[in-house]
């Protein structure tokens, strides 16, 4: 993230209101950016609902959609009738497309810096029955880094505790994801893990025994 970006996250501060919005008070969905969710995403919600309230502001007094537009098409898809949201109440009357961009800003901000943080909704997630394009919609995570944060599934509670107070870097977290329980266990004897530690323990499996 540049500067810029930076001072444009800090300077956005709007109040927050949770509100649950009835489908009809929204846009329809011809007028909104994107393509029809998926069938298996809608039925996703058919059975679990809305896992994440979409982001709303006013626009000339009316509600507009700045992130969640897939999950009001599949809400709606589903005949419910009402959908949880979070409202964005700014001071001037900024355009959806502006403050999409802010969302889209801060929502990359913090994934990007707390990936202890996307475990724990992945796990959730999961736990809950959604499958991988579903994650992705809910949370906003490219594939390719979705498919990375879902191997830090394997990392051990004491070692996930490093990641989430920032002792074990991600770019090493993910490589001793790699390793089986009682090999990350080996680790927690280091007061720095690095990837060359990471190493001797797999190097390790393949040594020959004593004697044969």
């Amino acid at each position: 993230m540049n500067p810029k970006q930076e001072e444009l996250i800090m300077s956005f501060e709007p109040e927050i209101v949770d509100l649950e919005v009835n489908l009809s008070e929204l846009p329809s969905d011809d007028r909104l950016v994107g393509q029809h969710p998926a069938a298996s995403f809608i039925e996703t919600v058919r059975r679990l609902g809305v896992l994440e309230p979409i982001i709303v502001h006013r626009q000339k007094g009316k509600l507009r959609v700045a992130d969640g537009r897939r999950r009001v098409k599949a809400a709606r898809a589903c005949g419910m009738k009402k959908i949880t949201a979070r409202e964005l109440v700014c001071e001037t009357d900024l355009s959806t497309h502006v403050v999409a961009h802010m969302v889209s800003l801060i929502a990359n901000s913090q994934r990007s810096s707390n990936p202890a943080s996307d475990i724990d909704v992945i796990e959730s997630l999961v736990n809950r029955g959604l499958y991988e394009t579903d994650i992705a919609a809910e949370t906003g995570m490219r594939k390719q880094t979705l498919r990375r944060r879902m191997k830090l599934l394997n990392l051990t509670p004491p070692l996930r505790d490093a990641l989430r107070r920032g002792k074990l870097p991600v770019s090493v977290a993910e490589q001793c994801a790699r390793l089986s329980e009682s090999e990350q266990d080996k680790l927690l004897t280091l007061a720095r893990i690095t990837t060359k530690d990471v190493r001797k323990v797999r190097s390790a499996r393949a040594a020959p025994l004593p004697g044969s």
